[in-house]
């Protein structure tokens, strides 16, 4: 037979081996039946033969591998086969590794260890095993280890930009929000700049948190939703963005995180499912896509794995590669490693140098990168260095020194070579700054913080002190500011007070000093609010004011509370509750139930208070601690009165009416006039003069109560028992539960039902009656257990006894087997028992002796188990009778249950000597004596035959041929039981005198086989003759 291989035919798994016997008799027994079909298919001898091999072998395997009966795994046989067949696997496995080793491989990753394992069926342990042997490092990679950093915030930044490029401003010669996809665009759209958008992005980073700190200063002043939205987006990009130059690289990163190609690429990732994200046909391309905008591999796999939403099982090529774009073409670059990559240095597309030098460490770099990761050096081209020192030459001539500066510092990043120009125009600059430092830079403040009107007249000052000095970028921008607001006061000229008025705030956000506004709010009061609501809550204990939003600009308000029916006069009289605010509404916590209050709210714009608009109101507090108990038929409400209410009303409705029970109680209320069953509702209200609180409402249905009750279960037969109860009220409805289930309902003028209960088991009764809407239980439970007892076999029990004389007389001793019927149930765990004689008061003992009454013993199972009885043994005078009580007992759930008791009782065999004698008289005639003394008083006296034969003849009974009957002597039930039994009994025979002296004379006794043993002797002296 061929040498076959089970593991591979069947397909068991052996590392480790499969344990289950059934699971490998079945494959084997599947396998050899897919052999059996195909085998009568084929057509071909040599294929024939090949699979009847194959099935030959399968059927070996079966009688070898299972024991006798088949249903067991023959380990000492089927773990070697594992064994081996592992090591043959980890032989070939080695072999492949050593081919691989050669080719320069000395790394294997997680996912290539896994493949392996798919592959050879090995297990992880034992392919880890191998690599290592080999000389082989596993990489333990991480799989979001390098997901970029974004900052803090990024996602709502990205959000609220969308929000904004979709938001049009009011301004109608504000620029175009829908340009502003990110920051940069962000930073020239609030610079009024938005045509020179591309030159934000190569702004220094200081400067960008410059503009963004004073536009989050300036918006902060505007209530418009613009004007929100444009503060919360620049106080978002200085503290989150801008602050540093690392959270800028970050925000970059964001950037392109969320391009448009990479948003469609990971919402198609979201709706695939998991098997194909897993799939390296559907991963590999994804993670070269990612690679485009994160030239880093590990980046773009973490990536992958962050959006695929994997948790527990991620995504690993089983072939690691490195990556690195293009900075020519941008076609991302796949090689086997990285110094594969830096040796060809070659795009694989357009064939361009990827790295370059370091001209300050030597080390290859990526041609995409700005500067060196490894010393930091920045790589810039000698046309860069003069696009930024030009910047910086124009800057100088025009006094902006700070710019110079930051232009001069990027031309000397761009070229560290150019050191002496550098240096030179440096010297300059900082030369013609300290001569015009002050009054530059306190020019530079007034724009900074916008206050163009004090800059027009310092600009005067410095252009009178210094002639020569450019500044004439200073004023243009003086001049545009103030031209502007000039413009837009002048188109104000015919509008309405409130409308001009929000015009000249516009104005002042942008030119915080423009005179004529200034002048025009100083004058001129916002319109006060409209709409104010005054309203009190009862049960929270407070007032809630609020009142409808200014439609003018730069507003805020200021409230005010006073006691009493007046409002304030001014906005100094009263207390003032709320002060430059926002807010529309206030919750006065600090106010007293039946005081009046009148709250004032002023409209405040620049120090300028509106006219104020006034409303009463006061709070009616309701009472607390509010309960409803039912009392008899009736309903008591008791309740905690608030501070200054005059009393309590207190209503009732039922069935739609409603009525009114009282409006001058306090603290509680008595309803008597109620009725069972109906469904109560009880409002109870705070007075407050004319007014009253909201109400406290409570619902009540007065239900008939329960007294406390006991109840009683007795036997009807067998498992039926009667359970009453003592319940007085009639009507009630009530529940029989057994063992916690409903077993009968009724009403408790039944005052009894009968209930069935189970066979067999242990029974808790209990008794539920309905009162006052909930379920109470009777005072007492009763416990029936319906374990029956186990019976007597009377056929083995057996009695004996023996005589004991002494000197006080005699005695016997007995002994008593008790048996049982064989069949207990299982959970019997023991008997009581005792036995008691016809002398004992109470013959039978009741489950309620046990414990008390000395002459109960136990006995447990194994004890009877081991004797096949319950032994017995007393001593005994002359008992007629024994009276056998055995309980048995069960145990259920750790809980001993003591059955009824079985009952037995047991006559005592009589053991007694009759003594007889016949005598003849010559007066008298023939007469039969008999005297009779036992173990037990005699009851009753046997049929006799006194019988005669010949004096040379022997009869042994009264049957006997030669035997012949002359006396009769019936049986006689005694009516008062005797110890000695004498009597004398006539015997008339018609016999002469000589005819008896040649008789011999026999008495037996007509039943001897019954179970009292009656020995019948002479009498001493007598020898059968008379």
């Amino acid at each position: 037979m061929a040498d076959f291989d089970l593991f591979e035919i069947v397909g068991l798994a052996f590392d480790p081996p499969e344990t289950n016997a059934k699971q490998v008799k079945k494959k084997i027994e599947q396998k050899s039946q897919e052999l059996g079909s195909a085998f009568g298919r084929e057509s071909q001898q040599i294929t024939r033969d090949a699979i009847q091999a194959q099935k030959e072998f399968l059927d070996k395997m079966l009688t070898q591998l299972f024991t006798t009966d088949g249903k067991k795994l023959n380990v000492p046989v089927f773990k070697p086969l594992a064994e081996k067949k592992t090591k043959d696997e980890m032989h070939k496995l080695s072999a492949s590794i050593a081919l691989l080793k050669e080719t320069g491989e000395h790394e294997v990753t997680d996912a290539m260890i896994r493949h392996y394992k798919k592959e050879t069926r090995l297990s992880i342990e034992h392919v880890k095993q191998v690599f290592t042997d080999a000389g082989f490092t596993i990489i333990d990679i991480n799989p979001l280890a390098a997901y970029p950093k974004f900052p803090t915030n990024a996602d709502r930044i990205y959000q609220e930009l969308d929000a904004l490029s979709k938001t049009k401003d009011p301004n109608p010669n504000g620029a175009d929000t829908s340009v502003v996809t990110d920051l940069y665009a962000f930073a020239a759209y609030i610079s009024n700049d938005i045509a020179n958008m591309a030159t934000y992005r190569a702004m220094d980073t200081k400067a960008l948190f410059a503009i963004f700190d004073s536009a989050s200063q300036r918006f902060s002043q505007r209530n418009d939703d613009l004007g929100k939205l444009c503060g919360s987006l620049s106080a978002a990009a200085k503290t989150f963005v801008f602050n540093n130059e690392e959270n800028r690289a970050a925000y970059d990163l964001h950037l392109k995180y969320c391009s448009e190609e990479l948003t469609k690429l990971f919402t198609a990732m979201k709706n695939a499912p998991k098997s194909m994200l897993l799939n390296p046909k559907f991963a590999d391309p994804c993670i070269k896509k990612i690679c485009a905008f994160f030239p880093q591999y590990e980046v773009a796999l973490a990536i992958y794995n962050k959006e695929a939403g994997f948790t527990d099982v991620y995504y690993f090529p089983t072939v690691w590669v490195y990556t690195i774009k293009c900075n020519y073409c941008g076609v991302v670059c796949e090689f086997d490693s990285e110094s594969t990559a830096i040796r060809e240095n070659s795009c694989k597309n357009c064939h361009k140098p990827l790295f370059k030098k370091c001209n300050k460490c030597g080390r290859s770099v990526p041609d995409f990168k700005d500067s060196c990761p490894y010393c930091n050096y920045v790589f810039a081209s000698a046309a860069l260095f003069a696009k930024f020192y030009q910047k910086a030459e124009a800057a100088f001539r025009g006094n902006d020194f700070d710019a110079a500066r930051q232009f001069l510092f990027q031309a000397q990043t761009a070229a560290p070579g150019e050191k002496s120009r550098i240096e030179a125009l440096a010297k300059q600059i900082e030369r013609e700054e300290m001569v015009l430092r002050e009054p530059i830079n306190r020019l530079k403040q007034l724009i900074a913080e916008r206050k163009y009107y004090t800059a027009r007249t310092e600009l005067g000052a410095i252009i009178k002190k210094f002639p020569s000095l450019n500044v004439a970028e200073f004023e243009r921008v003086i001049n545009n500011e103030l031209s502007a607001a000039d413009r837009l006061f002048a188109s104000a000229v015919s509008y309405t007070p409130s409308k001009k008025a929000d015009v000249c705030i516009s104005i002042l956000m942008n030119c915080v000093d423009y005179l004529p506004a200034l002048s025009f709010l100083r004058s001129t009061p916002p319109l006060p609010v409209n709409n104010i609501v005054v309203s009190q809550s009862s049960s929270s204990g407070n007032i809630q004011i609020s009142w409808g939003r200014s439609s003018e600009q730069g507003v805020s308000y200021r409230l005010i509370r006073k006691n009493g029916k007046y409002g304030s006069s001014s906005e100094n009289d009263g207390e003032i509750l709320l002060e430059n605010t926002n807010a529309t509404s206030y919750t006065d916590e600090s106010v007293k139930p039946g005081v009046v209050y009148t709250y004032s709210v002023f409209t405040v714009r620049r120090e300028v208070y509106s006219s104020p608009v006034s409303k009463t109101g006061m709070l009616y507090t309701d009472v607390r601690n509010c309960h409803v108990v039912q009392r008899g038929s009736g309903v008591r409400i008791t309740w905690d009165s608030p501070v200054n209410s005059s009393g309590t009303t207190v209503t009732r409705s039922c069935n739609g009416k409603t009525v009114t029970l009282t409006e001058s109680a306090y603290g509680s209320y008595e309803d008597t006039s109620t009725k069972y069953g109906n469904s109560y509702t009880y409002k109870v209200y705070a007075n407050y003069g004319s007014s009253r609180s909201a109400g406290v409402e409570k619902i009540i249905t007065p239900l008939p109560t329960v007294d406390s009750f006991l109840i009683s279960a007795s036997q009807v037969k067998e498992n039926v028992y009667k359970v009453s109860w003592s319940i007085a009220q009639r009507g009630i409805d009530v529940r029989v539960m057994v063992n916690g289930n409903v077993a009968k309902e009724a009403k408790s003028n039944d005052n009894s039902v009968q209930v069935t209960l189970p066979k067999e088991t242990f029974c808790t009764i209990v008794v539920a009656a309905y009162s006052e809407g909930k379920w109470i239980n009777s005072e007492n439970a009763v416990e029936i257990n319906t374990y029956t007892a186990c019976s007597f076999d009377r056929k083995a029990t057996r009695l004996e006894e023996t005589l004991i004389s002494g000197r006080n007389g005699d005695s016997y001793r007995i002994d008593l087997r008790i048996c049982l019927s064989a069949n207990m149930s299982p959970n019997v765990s023991a008997f009581y028992y005792t036995v008691r004689s016809s002398k004992t008061e109470n013959r039978w003992a009741e489950q309620g002796d046990i414990g008390r009454s000395n002459d109960i013993k136990k006995i447990s199972l194994s004890t009877y188990q081991k004797h096949g009885c319950i032994p017995y043994q007393d001593s005994v005078l002359d008992e007629s009778a024994f009276f056998v009580t055995v309980f048995t007992c069960y145990s259920v759930n750790g809980k001993e249950i003591i059955s009824e008791p079985q009952r037995m009782k047991i006559d005592r065999p009589l053991l007694a000597n009759m003594f007889w004698s016949v005598s003849y008289g010559l007066f008298d005639g023939l007469k039969l004596n008999i005297e009779m003394s036992g173990n037990k008083p005699i009851e009753y006296i046997p049929k006799l035959y006194l019988c005669v034969c010949d004096s040379d003849q022997f009869i042994l009974s009264q049957d006997d041929t030669d035997s012949r009957i002359i006396k009769t002597i019936q049986a006689v039930e005694l009516d008062n039981p005797v110890t000695d039994y004498c009597n004398t009994y006539t015997v008339e025979a018609e016999m002469s005198l000589k005819q008896i002296k040649k008789c011999k004379f026999f008495l037996f006794e007509d039943d001897p086989g019954s179970g009292d043993n009656i020995t019948i002797r002479w009498e001493n002296g007598f020898k059968g003759k008379v």
